[in-house]
């Protein structure tokens, strides 16, 4: 399936409305869809539910218009705490991880990588042979405008934003890290995720 045809959900669409406009406020966050030519979708945010909004590309434009807006250095700090207070509306607002919540640790942060899977339509966990899960986004599209542009550090600061709030959720602040440890706009086959306990 290619990535037009791929759907991102309700949920994804109405938590990045959310977070997009409590960060940069309501100008610039309906610049930002507005760009994207997806103003109506912020004038009529859709509920938080599963079901399919629009196409993962047209997604994408939003996060692209960010770094368009800010530059790529100041659109990583935006990715990071957007994809972040996303994940964390999804779960406050659309209880995304209730069944989750009385799970061990490992199996939480487990549950909810693959719900991320599911709601942003991309990327797959992988077990690392540790018993804890790494995140792969092959088909990652965040970083597809830096491909050939040299970067020395990973850029897909949006998903490293999400799977923290994972982290957090599942073991407790600042007990684990995510770090993005492979990335295509560094010269990497995939961008890849893994989860780092701290002390």
């Amino acid at each position: 399936m290619s990535s037009d045809q791929k759907k991102a959900t309700n949920l994804s669409i109405r938590a990045a409305v959310d977070c997009f406009t409590e960060i940069l406020g309501n100008n610039g966050a309906r610049i930002v869809f507005r760009k994207a030519g997806l103003e109506d979708i912020y004038d009529n945010p859709p509920p938080y539910d599963l079901n399919p909004n629009i196409s993962v590309d047209s997604q994408t434009k939003l996060y692209i218009n960010v770094a368009e807006l800010f530059g790529l250095k100041g659109a990583l700090g935006i990715w990071r705490r957007v994809g972040y207070t996303a994940v964390k509306y999804g779960n406050d607002y659309g209880h995304a991880f209730d069944g989750y919540k009385n799970l061990p640790p490992v199996e939480k942060y487990n549950k909810g990588s693959e719900f991320l899977s599911l709601v942003i339509g991309k990327g797959k966990t992988v077990m690392n042979g540790t018993g804890w899960v790494d995140f792969d986004c092959f088909d990652c599209t965040v970083c597809s405008p830096y491909h050939s542009s040299g970067t020395k550090t990973p850029v897909c600061l949006l998903y490293t934003g999400a799977l923290q709030y994972i982290a957090d959720w599942a073991y407790g602040k600042n007990a684990a890290q995510v770090i993005e440890t492979k990335c295509k706009a560094t010269g990497g086959d995939t961008c890849y995720y893994e989860l780092v306990m701290k002390g």
